[in-house]
């Protein structure tokens, strides 16, 4: 399994599914343990979006703690993944997000400079 998760011992596509998930379930849990020492809960009825969501991994964790969660990414391949991967169902979803040249609409400081280089 390839995605883009930084840890050396799984470089080189070495990842197997069940750790790759089991990586994205801690970092929720302990997220959501830092946010209640906070006084902060995530409302179970809620919705959270996960914005470059590749595979799913943090996604489908989010999905024990809230009733729905949809996953976003710019790649039809890590959205393919992540639909194969989906083991909540209906709750979670993923969408393929196409992105457009800004052009004119581009803000000032992302507006190429001279030579090609951005700010």
């Amino acid at each position: 399994m390839w995605a883009v998760c930084t840890d050396n011992a799984f470089h080189g596509n070495r990842w197997d599914p069940d750790t790759f998930f089991a990586t994205g379930r801690e970092t929720v849990e302990r997220t959501v343990a830092d946010l209640a020492e906070l006084g902060v809960t995530l409302p179970p009825e809620g919705r959270a979006l996960d914005f470059g969501c590749g595979l799913g991994r943090l996604t489908l964790a989010l999905a024990t703690h809230i009733h729905e969660v949809v996953g976003v990414d710019i790649a039809p391949s890590m959205i393919a993944g992540a639909e194969e991967h989906n083991s909540v169902g209906e709750r979670v979803s993923f969408l393929l997000v196409r992105l457009r040249p800004l052009g004119d609409r581009a803000p000032a400081h992302r507006k190429p400079l001279q030579g090609g280089l951005r700010a």
